[in-house]
């Protein structure tokens, strides 16, 4: 991505080399533009700073709109912002709805033994029993809904 600059201030952004050929239709460019070429005609390359660290769970890197020249070269800058409360609860959401769906696919896939000892009239397994319970425990989890441990699925 490039940014046209004029006086020393972003003038476009983004800015293409399509856009560099329609602003200057008298002037003929070689197919692949050289950037010392660009840069005569107030066009630069824009790159983006490294990803902060932040916690997921309760922010988000934010990407400025516009690039900054920062040391010779123009980058869009990228911070870090705090997630409200609403989104926070909102992702809390959305991941719980994941986990249940992902539970109940492990508990309809089970189904099968509750069916044959039901319909032999024999004790389901002791093993099976346990892990359906773990995995309709899943929500009870004090890591619940981001970090879970699935119960391993016993031998059949």
């Amino acid at each position: 991505m490039f940014v046209k600059v004029e006086n020393g201030a972003v003038a476009r952004y983004p800015y293409t080399v399509g856009d560099l050929r329609r602003d200057n239709p008298r002037t003929s460019f070689p197919k692949t533009v050289p950037e010392n070429t660009m840069a005569q005609f107030g066009m630069y390359p824009v790159s983006q700073d490294a990803t902060p660290s932040f916690d997921p769970l309760t922010q988000k890197v934010s990407v400025s709109n516009l690039p900054i020249l920062d040391g010779g070269s123009w980058k869009l800058a990228k911070s870090v912002v705090n997630l409200t409360a609403d989104q926070i609860e909102r992702n809390d959401a959305v991941k719980a709805k994941e986990v249940r769906a992902k539970r109940d696919k492990m508990l309809s896939e089970t189904d099968w033994v509750v069916i044959m000892h039901t319909e032999k009239g024999t004790n389901i397994p002791l093993a099976w029993e346990v892990y359906r319970q773990a995995l309709r425990d899943i929500s009870a989890q004090s890591g619940f809904p981001h970090s879970v441990t699935y119960p391993a699925k016993p031998e059949v």
